[in-house]
Order: C-alpha cells, then sequence, then structure tokens
C-alpha cells in the first residue's frame, strides 16, 4: 500500500498518458479543434461530390446562364451533408433552405464536444444539431 500511495501522481499521469494515445484522434476533432477537423472531412467530400456531380453542374450552367437555383448544386451540398454527418458530425443547419455545406454549419455530435464547439465558435448558444 505504502508503494502504491508512493506512486500515485505517477500512476495517474501514466493513465492520462495511456487514454491520450488510444484516444487521441477523437480528443483531436471533436475537443481541441472541431473546426479544422471538420474542413478537412468538408474538402474530402467536395472533391468526391466534384467527381459525380460537376459536368452536371457545368452543363446547367450553360444552358441556363446563370447558377442560381442550380439543382444539381443543391445534389452536391446533399451528397456533401450526408458525407459529414457520416464521419460523426451533425447539422446545425435547419435543413430546409439548402443543405449544409460549410464547417460553421458541422459541430461534434457528442454532448461534451457539442458544449465546448457551443462556447467556443457560438459564443455560447446553443443551437439544435440535426442528424
Amino acid at each position: 500500500m505504502v508503494i502504491v500511495a508512493r506512486y500515485k501522481p505517477l500512476l495517474i499521469l501514466a493513465v492520462v498518458v495511456l487514454l491520450l494515445l488510444v484516444f487521441h484522434e477523437h480528443i483531436w476533432r471533436s475537443y481541441i479543434a472541431p473546426r479544422e477537423a471538420v474542413t478537412q472531412v468538408i474538402n474530402r467530400c467536395e472533391v468526391e461530390a466534384n467527381k459525380i456531380f460537376a459536368l452536371e453542374i457545368a452543363k446547367w450552367i450553360d444552358a441556363n446562364k446563370t447558377d442560381a437555383f442550380n439543382p444539381y448544386r443543391k445534389e452536391r451540398d446533399k451528397f456533401i451533408e450526408t458525407c459529414v454527418k457520416a464521419d460523426g458530425r451533425c447539422s446545425l443547419g435547419d435543413g430546409t433552405i439548402w443543405p449544409s455545406s460549410r464547417p460553421w454549419e458541422f459541430a461534434p455530435i457528442d454532448l461534451l464536444g457539442k458544449w465546448l464547439y457551443d462556447v467556443r465558435y457560438l459564443n455560447n448558444e446553443h443551437v439544435e444539431c440535426h442528424g
């Protein structure tokens, strides 16, 4: 017992270091730099979406001489939103007008990560998360 009490701070430190090593990616993505992490995910999803929808978007722009109300762009953004949600994020948008596809429109899905995100980026406003 004396040995355990003597090395108790060292054991606690070892457990904390071990937890950080095991869960470092989740801690980084949800608590330390959530906006940067979601930006990386969105960039990856945008590349995938552009492979699918870029040609149709360009054809629609040529045919209509505008990019306003482009239905293929909306489908592209819906694809991005679904892709980011699949990565463990929730959407802060209401989803009624246009799908979310920008980094500030997503937050971590776990409660502690969402609360830290709200405090850091949303001035402590707690916006409802969708999906």
